[in-house]
């Protein structure tokens, strides 16, 4: 197996620094410029770059950007955790003082009220910021951080569009000037915002040019239904994510029509947090055996299944020649993870771009590269590498 390194710049989920090019302020807090001297903070978001990264200087597709629709923004104690307040916007074409486009990756969200029970409190404090999860996600809601962790978002595979929902947080505000009030001052956030589901991407091509995948069909398994606001729902990325319990996963085969034996595509989907098997091959990671198990949370000892692990499945019949009419039926399986031996974890933010090398009706070269959608800057996606019998 072949590793490259990979090079990491972390971007902070809450920063404060020179934003030249986009008008928003550069410290979290500023003398106001409203001529009314009203107070209230302002949230400039921090939208995803492409994670379909190529090389180091090079960004891949960057129409994948998210459009902001609309924006739920909680606000906790952080001395006492006790919730605040709560306020939805949604973008309205006839107002724009609302919604800013400061640039293709910035949205700058105006939080300014005239009631005093619509302000945000000027206090030490948690934010949380949902983007595009709808009005009626979090309507009347008022529970605790951990319940918000909680809430999910419901999910159709392949419906031919990617997702758009998008969270950040907990971003914790802290007074920043002794002795100052609500009055004469305004506070920015710089908010970088991350997806809550999963990109792969899948091509299929063949060692022999003179060979072929006729009928071709794929398929995927294991899909989870529901979109979490956070890492694993709020709990521990380590458990196992989401529970096995009806309805959590779509465990019959979802049609992934887009993919042909001579191209690629791609699809999204929730993540996927099942843990790490016993395997030490990519043969064995197909084994029931060597699975992480079927728990809901995590063991120190994986107890053998494969239940609710995300696989692709690829069937067709295998032409050595144009001249080789009868042709071999085959069926290729591919358990998803961090790797191809024994993790089967699909995370959120990420992109797994799968390349499947046919060398033949028994063997293919698998390559992976796992893309994590806070890099900024690196040398080398990681790329992993094996040659797979069947």
């Amino acid at each position: 197996m072949k590793n490259k390194g990979i090079y990491y710049l972390l971007l902070s989920l809450v920063v404060a620094f020179n934003l030249l090019s986009t008008g928003c302020e550069s410290t979290e807090e500023s003398e106001s410029a409203d001529s009314g001297g009203n107070s209230g903070f302002q949230f400039c978001l921090k939208l995803p770059e492409a994670i379909s990264v190529e090389t180091k200087t090079t960004i891949g597709d960057r129409n994948d950007k998210t459009l902001v629709k609309d924006v739920w923004i909680l606000q906790y104690n952080a001395d006492t955790d006790a919730f605040i307040r709560s306020l939805y916007k949604a973008d309205n074409p006839s107002d724009d003082n609302d919604f800013v486009q400061e640039n293709d990756y910035m949205v700058r969200i105006n939080t300014d009220a005239t009631s005093e029970a619509e302000k945000f409190s000027d206090i030490t404090s948690r934010f949380y910021i949902i983007v595009n999860g709808g009005a009626t996600l979090l309507q009347g809601f008022s529970g605790t951080e951990a319940q918000l962790k909680e809430k999910t978002v419901n999910f159709t595979p392949f419906t031919g569009s990617t997702p758009d929902l998008l969270t950040s947080g907990p971003s914790k505000y802290s007074l920043a000037t002794s002795g100052s009030t609500e009055g004469n001052k305004k506070v920015v956030f710089v908010s970088r915002l991350f997806r809550a589901y999963a990109k792969v991407t899948v091509r299929v091509q063949f060692s022999d040019a003179n060979a072929s995948l006729s009928d071709m069909t794929a398929t995927i398994t294991n899909i989870p239904t529901k979109m979490a606001l956070y890492t694993a729902g709020g709990g521990s990325s380590n458990s196992k994510y989401p529970a096995i319990i009806d309805g959590t996963i779509k465990t019959t085969e979802t049609d992934f029509s887009g993919l042909t034996s001579t191209g690629s595509s791609f699809f999204c989907m929730p993540e996927n947090l099942r843990g790490l098997g016993l395997s030490e091959s990519f043969e064995g990671k197909n084994q029931e055996s060597n699975g992480p198990g079927s728990t809901s949370v995590s063991t120190s000892t994986p107890d053998g299944k494969l239940t609710g692990c995300t696989y692709l499945t690829l069937k067709g019949t295998y032409k050595y020649a144009s001249s080789h009419t009868a042709g071999i039926k085959v069926e290729y399986r591919f358990y998803l993870g961090d790797n191809l031996t024994n993790n089967y974890n699909i995370q959120r933010d990420h992109h797994y771009d799968l390349t499947i090398n046919i060398k033949g009706a028994n063997s293919a070269d698998l390559r992976v590269k796992i893309t994590d959608g806070n890099v900024a800057v690196f040398d080398d996606v990681d790329t992993i590498e094996n040659e797979v019998s069947f």
